[in-house]
């Protein structure tokens, strides 16, 4: 694979994973950002009206 060809990967699965609509599991190494993820997609769930009680989030 070319350094391109990762980004451009990295790039899907980041906008799959920051879906609203869709559920999501990230699985990654240590240091790589779930947390940052689950942190943003939360967000993002709570400024698009979700209601706190219909969010689950698992570490």
């Amino acid at each position: 694979m070319t350094l391109a060809s990762i980004l451009t990967e990295s790039r899907k699965r980041q906008q799959l994973a920051s879906n609203p609509a869709a559920s999501a599991w990230v699985s990654a190494s240590a240091g790589t950002g779930k947390t940052k993820v689950l942190t943003d997609r939360v967000l993002r769930l709570m400024l698009d009206g979700t209601p706190p009680q219909r969010i689950l989030c698992l570490t």
